[in-house]
Parts: structure tokens; C-alpha cells; sequence
């Protein structure tokens, strides 16, 4: 399983979405584990390509108590040696 990191920002993003809407929560953290076991697998979300080259991936989930979509990007961050999921952004959108 990766490990999982997160900037501070999402960090504060999953913090505020646990309080205002914590069934998406759950399933955001259900999609998130899932995602750490199997990187490559159908819950990834949509690749694409950053200008530095890294692959970085998109998942949308509707949050029907903000109205909005929530936008989730993730990338595979290789650079401590050991993989790990860094969760970049996550946004209502």
C-alpha cells in the first residue's frame, strides 16, 4: 500500500469537507484507500500530463450539500525513495 501525503492545503480541505458534509467524507477517504492499494487501478481518476512531466491524476465527486463538484488531484510521489500517493489539491469547483 502507498503511503499518503497531502499538502496542507488539501489536508485543510478533507478537514473542512469531513464537518460540512461527512458522507462525502466517507467516501472520499473509501475512494482515497482504495487508490493507495491499487494506484493503477479503476479508481485512479483521469491522467494527465503536468509540464514537468509528472503524471497527475483527477477525480471529481458531487457534493450535493455545497452544490458543486469537489476536484481532487493526485500525484505519485516517488522522490523519498518509497511511493507514496501526494493528494495536491482538493477543491470545490
Amino acid at each position: 500500500m502507498l503511503a499518503l501525503l497531502a499538502t496542507a492545503t488539501a489536508r485543510d480541505a478533507l478537514r473542512s469537507l469531513r464537518v460540512s458534509n461527512p458522507q462525502l467524507f466517507v467516501l472520499v477517504s473509501t475512494w482515497i484507500a482504495e487508490v493507495r492499494s491499487d494506484p493503477a487501478g479503476p479508481r485512479a481518476g483521469r491522467a494527465f500530463r503536468l509540464d514537468d512531466g509528472t503524471t497527475a491524476r483527477l477525480l471529481t465527486f458531487h457534493d450535493m450539500v455545497a452544490g458543486r463538484d469537489l476536484a481532487i488531484i493526485w500525484i505519485l510521489d516517488e522522490e523519498s525513495g518509497d511511493p507514496a500517493m501526494r493528494i495536491v489539491t482538493v477543491q470545490h469547483v
